[in-house]
């Protein structure tokens, strides 16, 4: 039964600092390489690439961690303790590899050039 004088924990500790730059430096990684094969593998042009594809990662990211952050928080909360922590969201490297390579690609390979309608 959780306590009902408990409090959630504080949203930033000491600690976090350091997490937060090692998923900041992780997602530029990640970032860094989707802009690499979308436009070397895929062809993609900078401004569907700057436009569209990586400022929808981003948002996903931040929006993912937010929420993450937030779970965290309500078990806090709930249960009292103050060693909950929210699991770090970003994109994993081998997925994005996979995606391009293996889905992406494919599809791009087999729509052939596209037929454009004025």
């Amino acid at each position: 039964m959780p306590d009902p004088t408990a409090r959630p924990q504080p949203w930033w500790v000491a600690g976090d600092l350091d997490g937060f730059f090692g998923l900041a430096v992780d997602n530029l990684i990640q970032f860094i390489l989707i802009l690499t094969l979308c436009r070397g593998v895929l062809g993609f042009s900078d401004a569907l690439i700057l436009g569209s594809v990586l400022p929808g990662a981003a948002l996903s990211i931040v929006f993912g961690n937010l929420f993450y952050a937030w779970q965290a928080q309500r078990l806090s909360a709930r249960t009292g303790r103050r060693d909950v922590t929210a699991l770090p969201y970003g994109i994993n490297t081998v997925s994005l590899f996979a995606y391009v390579f293996l889905v992406m690609l494919p599809v791009k390979l087999g729509a052939g050039e596209p037929v454009r309608v004025s």
